[in-house]
């Protein structure tokens, strides 16, 4: 929120740079604003400085966004859009905790009160199941969930790998870097489980290497949907 909400007005910066026939560089505003977005620093480049936030460890200024998933997909439009209504609001409402987060909570609180907007927490959102005794429910998917009996089975407990980018991102720009680590992980000599969920929409891997990886039966490429909590 400190990042894309307070400081730099997404709208105003790219129009600054597109009318100015220099700064421009032969570039579309739509190009323009992506990369406004991605440095978020008041310009259109990174400038190698070192971000600081209450509650989370400092950072360079190209460690804040991974720039691997490629353009923001229309993102940025959202962002130029919240920082116009920001500015009328009476207060936000945030899907997190102050146990959750006893730093960064407090401090945006303490931010945005200055503005004469309150922060509401209202927690993590998770099932019933997650807060109870109850015994843990396996994947539905019969393809994980044997291969995960087989593999705790014969290598034991904690020996598998869990790979998923979550459903917002993907190394678009790099996929040769996720089939290298596919590759590595089949070709070592210890041999090393795993489970690769493709459940996001813009997650995707070259057929012929899922087929390739799940002819073995060892390590599945999930290109559907799988329960996380059902995994872990």
């Amino acid at each position: 929120m400190p990042a894309h909400l307070t400081d730099y007005d997404f709208a105003a910066i790219p129009e600054e740079i597109y009318v100015d026939g220099t700064r421009r560089q032969g570039r579309f505003k739509d190009e323009i604003l992506e990369q406004v977005a991605l440095a978020c620093n008041g310009t259109d480049r990174l400038s190698g400085c070192v971000v600081q936030c209450p509650g989370i460890p400092d950072m360079y200024g190209y460690e804040r966004v991974v720039y691997a998933a490629g353009a923001l997909q229309g993102i940025t439009q959202l962002f130029v859009a919240a920082q116009k209504l920001i500015k009328h609001v009476d207060g936000h409402i945030v899907p997190t905790a102050t146990c959750f987060e006893p730093v960064t909570v407090p401090y945006c609180r303490e931010l945005y009160k200055k503005r004469g907007q309150e922060l509401f927490t209202v927690g993590m959102q998770a099932h019933e199941l997650c807060w109870t005794d109850a015994a843990p429910i396996p994947p539905t998917n019969e393809v994980v969930r044997s291969f995960l009996d087989r593999a705790v089975a014969q290598y034991g407990a904690r020996s598998i790998l869990y790979i998923s980018f979550g459903s917002l991102f993907f190394p678009l720009t790099t996929p040769e870097l996720v089939e290298a680590l596919i590759d590595t992980l089949l070709t070592l000599e210890q041999p090393f489980p795993f489970v690769f969920a493709l459940g996001g929409e813009l997650a995707s891997l070259p057929d012929e290497l899922i087929k390739r990886v799940n002819a073995s039966g060892k390590r599945p490429i999930c290109p559907f949907w799988v329960k996380q909590r059902a995994i872990l």
